[in-house]
């Protein structure tokens, strides 16, 4: 069992129906037009990474992407071999080789979604053709793959960088990873500890 402690950032209306009802996640849909975030469908929590708080990266998080300043801290649990680890080099190996046979259908399956999504949202500017990050395409193509080999993933991690503001200007990308993310697929493996 491997446990990790979280913290998504939010807003109070949020937080309230999180504390009442829990995390709520819908499965993957590739026929919906909605696109995945980075790492897959899921909730999404920041942990501590190379000396910064979770709690720390959270609220800079919802500072720039979000309205709200409330925090909700998590303990997280799971088997090891559902944690789909996107810093492990067997797992890069794996996702390139994956990447590589599925390459085509991946691009069938972007230009899909993209066309579906202008249809039903015309005039509505699609951030993600801006960021041109379609790994959380890829990513539910894998878990959807590895389903049919009767493999679960119930957390996928990855250090990621987060958008910083600097006070004078805003830095939007960066190699370098400034935190960890985990994406929580099944919310059956999340127990709050506490709100802020």
């Amino acid at each position: 069992m491997t446990e990790y402690i979280g913290w998504h950032g939010t807003d109070e209306a949020n937080k309230m129906a999180i504390l009442s009802d829990g995390f709520h996640v819908e499965p993957f849909n590739f026929s919906q037009g909605k696109f995945p975030n980075d790492l897959g469908q899921g909730a999404y929590f920041f942990a501590d990474f190379n000396g910064e708080s979770g709690s720390k990266m959270a609220k800079q998080y919802i500072k720039h992407y979000k309205r709200g300043n409330k925090l909700i801290k998590v303990l997280i649990k799971s088997e090891e071999d559902a944690v789909l680890d996107l810093d492990d080099s067997d797992n890069i190996v794996f996702l390139k080789n994956f990447y590589a046979q599925y390459e085509q259908a991946f691009d069938k399956c972007c230009n899909q979604m993209v066309a579906a999504y202008k249809r039903t949202h015309k005039g509505k500017k699609l951030r993600i053709l801006d960021r041109g990050n379609f790994d959380g395409i890829l990513i539910e193509m894998l878990i959807e793959e590895l389903k049919k080999r009767d493999k679960e993933i119930e957390i996928v991690l990855k250090q990621t960088f987060l958008t910083v503001n600097m006070g004078t200007f805003v830095r939007k990308m960066s190699m370098i990873p400034n935190c960890q993310e985990i994406c929580v697929r099944n919310i059956d493996t999340i127990q709050i500890l506490e709100e802020q």
